[in-house]
């Protein structure tokens, strides 16, 4: 666990400072193919259907810095972002009938006010203190008709809402070997009243110069996706929304550290953790539990605040920092992640991969009188995620994919091997820099177990697989 580093910096300037930025703007458009119009040709299920989809994306921004003598300065930012996903999808019967398979507009927007004031109180004590508003707008109709012929209407909501958090945090430096952080943050859901007060401490002892240890204790919460809370049913007095009053999802994180500056450029770090999650929305007598959030766009069950979850490991990390034109990072995390949905049974969660290995490095070389070309390579070796493994006797029955839920995430994808590597040559100029840049993802071809799916016309079961491999070339100007 790590908390922002409260030292006054006395770098800013002494009078008001602001600047703009753009995070990011983007829109794609995709249109699927038509779907086979001969049924002797469907091998899957998705043989039969067509879709469109139109993605959009961006956000801009506005900080602002005030410094207020020696001691204090108030730092704060204005933000837009948005996103937006339509995407619609039809279906042929076996009559060669098109009808309406799935529906999803879910366009959400959010405004955010930030603002901290950072003061030294001594040369011991230093305090950030702050507020975060943001005002969120949705717009979203999600609906499917699996039969082609009644639809459900997943949700259909047009609002917004508020999420206002607050905190306050202080640096204590203890003698010359002691520092403590502690802090007290909290949050408002205006959607449903709900809120949370949430405490966390830290504290660091430096017993030798080179070396430390530390303790780090905190409660967290998070906020769930909002169509979860405006999830609709139908009942016999009418739609109701049974999600709406849903608490926070919440965790007590407790972690250890230990570092070790073995030389100026060489810094070794050991930190086992322990996580507790309570008040994780699950659905009553079921293994489900949003802990294991994946792509549940078409859910309409009732959700409780009664899920648990145990994440525990150790992370450890060797990072030489750039020395020479060359730098390197290595990590290696090994670590168990488990829960209980609504059925109270304990299971793997989804994303339990029992480890994960990385290796980064670069090194950079001067060219003629003032350019620079480097490369960068990572090299990951993980676990692979949990699956839920298939009911075989009743796919091979059904025609169709058939999952034995009582057996949830016992399956395992395969151990992933990822290599990437980047290649850039900067060209200094008196007034800019131009920056070619190669970089390649998944070098390796690595194709990554989706799913699965059945095959009608061999009758078999078949693994869905994705490859990605992503080169970008690119040059980009910086003055």
């Amino acid at each position: 666990m790590s908390y922002q580093d409260l030292s006054f910096k006395t770098s800013f300037p002494t009078k008001k400072a602001g600047v703009f930025y753009l995070w990011g703007l983007g829109a794609y458009d995709h249109q699927g193919k038509d779907a086979e119009k001969d049924v002797n040709k469907w091998e899957k299920d998705a043989d039969s259907k067509d879709y469109t989809a139109d993605i959009y994306f961006g956000a801009v921004g506005l900080s602002h810095q005030l410094v207020m003598g020696t001691k204090s300065y108030i730092h704060s930012t204005l933000a837009f972002s948005g996103n937006g996903l339509q995407w619609k999808q039809q279906k042929l019967d076996s009559s060669l009938v098109i009808h309406p398979d799935e529906y999803l507009n879910n366009n959400t927007w959010k405004y955010t006010l930030s603002t901290f004031i950072n003061h030294k109180f001594s040369t011991r004590h230093v305090n950030r203190t702050g507020i975060t508003v943001d005002q969120r707008l949705y717009n979203m109709d999600i609906r499917n008709s699996p039969d082609g012929i009644i639809e459900t209407q997943y949700v259909k909501a047009k609002g917004n809402t508020q999420l206002i958090q607050a905190y306050t945090e202080s640096r204590f430096d203890v003698g010359k070997t002691v520092t403590i952080n502690a802090g007290i943050h909290s949050q408002y859901f205006a959607l449903n009243g709900h809120y949370t007060i949430e405490p966390r401490l830290g504290v660091k002892w430096q017993f030798w110069p080179d070396q430390s240890v530390g303790i780090a204790y905190g409660l967290h919460s998070r906020l769930e996706q909002i169509n979860f809370y405006l999830l609709e049913q139908q009942t016999a007095n009418g739609m109701v929304q049974p999600n709406k009053d849903l608490n926070f999802t919440k965790a007590q994180h407790l972690v250890l550290s230990y570092n070790r500056q073995i030389s100026d450029y060489l810094h070794f770090k050991v930190e086992p953790y322990f996580q507790y999650l309570f008040d994780v929305p699950v659905v009553p007598g079921s293994y489900f539990s949003l802990q294991n959030l994946y792509d549940e766009t078409y859910f309409n069950d009732s959700l409780v605040n009664r899920g648990k979850g145990w994440n525990y490991g150790v992370d450890l990390t060797l990072e030489r920092f750039l020395h020479n034109q060359f730098y390197y990072l290595v990590t290696a995390s090994v670590f168990q992640s488990k829960y209980k949905g609504g059925d109270g049974v304990l299971r793997n969660a989804r994303y339990n991969r029992n480890f994960v290995f990385n290796v980064l490095g670069g090194k950079e070389w001067n060219v003629r009188k003032n350019n620079l070309f480097s490369f960068n390579v990572r090299y990951t070796l993980m676990g692979g995620d949990r699956l839920i493994p298939v009911d075989e006797a009743a796919t091979y029955a059904q025609q169709e994919i058939v999952y034995d839920y009582s057996r949830a995430f016992e399956r395992q994808k395969p151990i992933a091997n990822l290599l990437s590597f980047t290649l850039k040559y900067h060209v200094n100029k008196r007034k800019y820099t131009g920056i070619w840049s190669l970089e390649i993802t998944n070098a390796l071809g690595y194709k990554d177990l989706q799913d699965y799916r059945f095959n009608r016309k061999t009758q078999s079961i078949e693994a869905e697989r994705d490859l990605i491999m992503v080169p970008n070339l690119s040059y980009q100007i910086q003055f």
